[in-house]
């Protein structure tokens, strides 16, 4: 289902379902990162759910935590993304993250792994006229232990003629380079605690 307009960057809180019609398929990805081949099958059959929980501390630093369920009710939860810019590790230390609001104002955009942020990832994004200049977030990965590093940017886009919320990615590992959509349908507001 469409993202309502009242759903913004800066206003993610909610719960939302990956799209299988509309993403790009992720087995390439999921290849890149060198999963085996049965769990590559598995993630291509489920359905992901993801709740997504948007904060910011007094500092107005934002917070973004996803909780996933997979299909069958196994649930698992991401490291949160803090956007301040800093690098920190995930909670297996295998993984080193850095995230923060961006810019697509800003004329050369500079990626955390070096060089300029690959134009795949700043394009076909819708703009909120209401939104802050900082609407986009920003996220980069490096995975030493499996030599890859993912580029993400987030925002919302039409897809299939309506708004959606996306994540672009851009993987890479040596010479290769794999560029994805990830498409998410809202699925409602998250239930209010009792």
């Amino acid at each position: 289902m469409a993202a309502p307009s009242a759903v913004t960057m800066h206003n993610l809180s909610g719960i939302w379902v990956v799209s299988k019609y509309l993403s790009d398929d992720a087995e390439p990805c999921y290849k890149l990162q060198g999963m085996p081949w049965a769990l590559r099958k598995f993630l291509s059959l489920v359905t992901i759910t993801n709740r997504v929980t948007q904060t910011s501390d007094e500092k107005g630093c934002t917070r973004i935590k996803i909780s996933s369920t997979i299909s069958g009710g196994f649930e698992f939860d991401i490291d949160p993304y803090i956007l301040d810019g800093r690098e920190s590790s995930t909670a297996q230390g295998s993984q080193r993250v850095r995230a923060h609001w961006i810019d697509f104002r800003c004329p050369k955009l500079a990626s955390f792994g070096g060089g300029l942020i690959d134009p795949y990832l700043t394009q076909d994004w819708l703009e909120d006229a209401s939104a802050t200049t900082w609407d986009h977030v920003y996220i980069y990965i490096l995975n030493a232990r499996g030599g890859w590093t993912a580029e993400y940017v987030w925002g919302f886009a039409l897809k299939d003629g309506q708004r959606h919320f996306v994540k672009k990615v851009l993987m890479r590992k040596g010479e290769y380079s794999i560029r994805m959509a990830i498409v998410h349908d809202w699925n409602g507001p998250l239930p209010h605690p009792d």
